[in-house]
């Protein structure tokens, strides 16, 4: 029964962690969605965390309707050339129809159930690997610092139904199945432990979709098995098992879909073909963000992270051949160096394992003969550790007490009904692309791009058509409802420069063949409208972004007087000047209650600036400063100023300044 004490209290100590983990996600469900109903819920649909929940649920949703066809597009998204569907259905959709048979059949309930559980379940397969190769502290300490760490938290929060959830739990159990196979003596089960791990990647395409990590692991394997001097003939047969199990099919589009991630992640142009901008670089997961800034947030003081570094080198080095199972996940980890900040997230587990490594270390080599003396300190000394990340008081990267907010507030969200009630059924919203998957589920509309199709030149016709003038803006709209890509893509295909290609645009002059095509406007694109101005301003000749300048908002001291005060900022309204010495070209007046245009004057100043005054009841309450091309541009002009040619435009929905629709007429 002795021998068993070891495995018996990590088995417990590892329940503990797992068990802290789920609950305290199932803890944010407790103080948002049950505490705080109307912030959360929007009738019977609970809000969610990240916008890509709502294309999961859409697929759960039509899987379970029983009409989802992997053979046909979706035309709901990327309209008008629609998108094609993904070959399985997804499991993390599939999962939630299932599992929302326990929740009345909503998917939404069922992901803010799902998630939590989801989240910790890397700590299991990371656990029993430390575990086979002798350092059970660094499993131990390896999950906890993974599962809490900020990145990984944020991304795993409650709500937030994705596929981060369960990534690295693939991704360590595939490591654990190779560990165990290439340390196998016999062949048959060399040949075993290569189905299992072929089979996991199997498991891993079908939850996210990336066949990438099937090559990646493959070849650690091989290697793995030739550094345990297997026959050749073994290692031959055991490659072709993990091939076969892991899907044929899969496996050789591995490399097309590496120099996929890569070109998004690694090595991403700021210049697409043809000098149009490339979108993917104004996302924020994109961005990249400084190491050692991502690094402090993830324990409490900065120069853990180079002991916990260092004993990781430290415990590969002397363990080499069983530490290299783990190196894709290491190596994906170390994307955090060149790429974008999401990828720390697959680093910190092995921080935490590096500390855990050099904790055990320190504990086995204490002067005492005595094998439980030395467990007891090394439990002792992970325990310390854990009590002091979570009781210090200035801890930056261990969040145990956050509450996430939801992606969507929920008077924007209740907007998304109004489209499913009052527009046609085959309808088709242009609008911005982050609100593009939630219109698409909640309202059964298309949407011209959407969350998993902003990285394209569309997005860019898009952004520069809502910097157009109102008339121009009607004929790119036209363009892209009509043509969809063919015509962009025929032209780039045909030698066009991209020149030509903005003249074709420009020059189009085709009547609109749909009528249900809806421009909407939602408040959040003024905060975004840097970003669309940096997109849809570029220099497309030269392959140069042009200076975006965005819209600046600010609230007033309510007041009726020519004088005004907003924060620190002071306007002479009288004679048009900020500060005074900014001057201003123009200032609009706009009723702040319905966006109703109110008046318009132009200054005796011949500057860059306008101002765009919302007043309630004759009181100034919020300004608007941007440059005259911003002014002039139909998303100025049709949302913030309800000014607009209506032989052009018929507005159709008005919740100012939530959201504003209006009928693009033919």
């Amino acid at each position: 029964m002795k021998r068993y004490i070891p495995l018996i209290l990590f088995i417990a100590a590892l329940a503990s962690l797992y068990l802290w983990s789920t609950t305290s996600r199932q803890a944010q469900v407790t103080n948002g969605w049950e505490a705080r109903p109307s912030q959360y819920y929007v009738n019977d649909v609970p809000m969610v965390t990240t916008l890509d929940a709502y294309k999961w649920v859409r697929m759960g949703e039509e899987h379970k309707e029983g009409v989802f066809d992997s053979k046909e597009k979706d035309y709901k998204m990327y309209y008008p050339d629609g998108r094609n569907r993904p070959n399985p259905v997804p499991m993390l959709s599939v999962i939630l129809a299932k599992v929302s048979s326990f929740f009345g059949g909503n998917l939404y309930e069922a992901g803010l159930f799902l998630i939590p559980i989801f989240a910790g379940l890397f700590m299991l397969p990371l656990a029993a690997y430390c575990y086979i190769i002798g350092y059970q502290l660094m499993g131990l300490l390896g999950g906890f610092v993974g599962t809490f760490s900020t990145m990984y938290y944020i991304r795993t929060t409650a709500g937030r139904i994705d596929t981060d959830s369960l990534n690295t739990f693939f991704m360590f159990l595939t490591a654990l199945l190779i560990l165990i196979a290439q340390e196998r003596k016999k062949e048959w089960q060399v040949w075993l432990g290569a189905a299992f791990a072929g089979f996991s990647q199997l498991l891993f395409y079908w939850w996210y979709h990336h066949s990438s990590f099937i090559l990646v692991f493959w070849v650690v394997f091989i290697a793995g098995l030739l550094l345990n001097k297997h026959k050749l003939k073994t290692v031959a047969v055991a490659a072709g098992v993990y091939v076969l199990f892991s899907n044929p099919i899969y496996f050789m589009s591995s490399i097309a879909n590496i120099t996929q991630l890569l070109s998004s992640y690694v090595f991403s142009p700021e210049v697409r073909i043809g000098g149009f901008p490339n979108v993917y670089q104004t996302v924020t997961e994109a961005k990249g963000d400084q190491v050692l800034e991502l690094l402090t947030t993830t324990f409490i003081h900065p120069i853990a992270i180079f002991f916990a570094l260092a004993s990781l080198i430290l415990m590969a080095v002397r363990n080499f051949k069983r530490a290299l199972p783990m190196a894709p996940v290491i190596a994906v980890g170390f994307l955090v160096i060149v790429s974008s900040g999401r990828f720390i997230m697959y680093l910190t587990p092995f921080l935490g394992a590096g500390i855990g490594y050099l904790l055990g270390f320190a504990a086995d080599k204490l002067p005492v003969k005595q094998s439980w003396i030395k467990l007891a300190a090394s439990y002792a000394a992970g325990a310390t550790f854990i009590a002091l990340v979570y009781l210090i008081p200035n801890v930056n990267g261990f969040i145990f007490r956050y509450t996430p907010p939801p992606s969507i507030d929920t008077n924007m969200y209740s907007t998304f009904n109004m489209l499913k009630e009052q527009l046609p059924a085959d309808s088709a919203v242009y609008t911005w692309w982050d609100f593009g998957l939630a219109i698409e589920a909640q309202s059964g509309l298309a949407t011209f791009h959407d969350g998993m199709s902003q990285n394209t030149i569309k997005t860019w016709h898009i952004a520069r058509s809502l910097l157009s003038e109102p008339k121009a803006m009607a004929s790119q709209i036209a363009y892209i409802a009509n043509n969809g890509m063919n015509g962009i893509n025929d032209m780039l295909a045909s030698g066009a420069s991209s020149t030509d290609i903005v003249k074709t645009i420009d020059a189009y002059d085709e009547p609109l063949e749909r009528k249900n095509v809806y421009l909407s406007f939602t408040q959040d694109m003024i905060m975004k409208f840097g970003a669309i101005e940096h997109i849809g301003a570029w220099d497309v000749a030269s392959g140069t972004p042009s200076n975006a300048t965005g819209i600046d908002s600010f609230y007033c001291n309510p007041s009726a007087a020519t004088n005004i005060t907003c924060g620190q900022i002071k306007i002479d309204l009288g004679i048009g000047m900020i500060n005074t010495s900014i001057p201003l070209h123009t200032i609009a007046y706009v009723n702040a209650r319905n966006g109703k245009f109110i008046s318009e004057k132009r200054t005796d100043f011949d500057s860059a600036l306008s101002l765009v005054m919302l007043q309630d009841n004759g009181v100034n309450v919020m300004g608007f400063v941007m440059n005259s091309r911003t002014y002039n541009s139909g998303f100025v002009q049709l949302y913030l100023m309800g000014k607009y040619d209506e032989t052009l435009y018929r507005e159709v929905i008005n919740v100012y300044p939530l959201t504003r629709v209006f009928q693009v007429l033919k």
